[in-house]
């Protein structure tokens, strides 16, 4: 985490994922340290940091799920973070993004490419500053398994916030009724097992791009789920 407005958004989301009853969430902060120095001094720095960390936090309402701040030593940011994962033996990170890297040889990021590519677990990378108001939540799916655990997180979320769901297909133009019945039934695959009444509704359109389609439909909603 670091510091400010988007520390409180994502602890805000975690606590919303983590589920209303047995949740557990981690608030973690990383001190890097070079390799010439001892990872013993780092544990003694840490300590003084421990009690800002903790002040930073707030008073955040996490009703039954329970808040434990970390604060973790560590040679890089990312492995602070993996460590941490295992050693809580997390189900789920959350992590803030700001956009893909232009460095080469990165896709995420100096710090997210490791965590991605190393998860113990599942990873939700968070774009942009605030959830403070969502009424409607946008999910594209072209039926794979990451967009049921997307279709998961987002119900979850449109309960706490009485928000509807739309899934989304996108077929190129020119599509024929039986890809467009393709599109419906993916929806089907994506949502099987959620609590669909009264909350989700399946949407199938047509664009040049599925790229462009998404952004497009994207602009009359508060939040994306990809």
């Amino acid at each position: 985490l670091g510091p400010g407005k988007r520390q409180s958004e994502l602890i805000k989301l975690a606590v919303a994922l983590a589920g209303e009853e047995g949740g557990e969430v981690f608030p973690l902060r990383v001190i890097t340290l070079p390799a010439q120095v001892p990872l013993r001094e780092g544990a003694r720095m840490a300590e003084g940091v421990e009690s800002v960390f903790r002040g930073s936090l707030g008073e955040e309402d996490t009703g039954s799920v329970s808040l434990t701040p970390i604060t973790r030593v560590a040679r890089s940011v990312s492995q602070g973070i993996l460590d941490t994962a295992v050693e809580e033996k997390c189900d789920l990170m959350v992590v803030s993004w700001e956009g893909y890297s232009e460095a080469k040889g990165r896709i995420m990021g100096q710090i997210l490419d490791p965590i991605v590519e190393n998860a113990p677990c599942d990873v939700v990378l968070v774009k942009g500053d605030t959830l403070s108001k969502v009424n409607t939540i946008l999910l594209p799916t072209s039926g794979g398994p990451h967009a049921s655990i997307a279709a998961r997180f987002a119900v979850r979320l449109a309960e706490l916030h009485g928000a509807r769901v739309t899934v989304l297909y996108v077929c190129r133009e020119g599509a024929t009724a039986e890809d467009r019945q393709h599109g419906m039934d993916m929806i089907a695959r994506t949502v099987r097992g959620l609590p669909t009444d009264d909350l989700i509704e399946a949407r199938v359109i047509t664009a040049p791009g599925v790229v462009g389609g998404i952004l497009n439909e994207a602009k009359e909603y508060d939040l994306m789920m990809l």
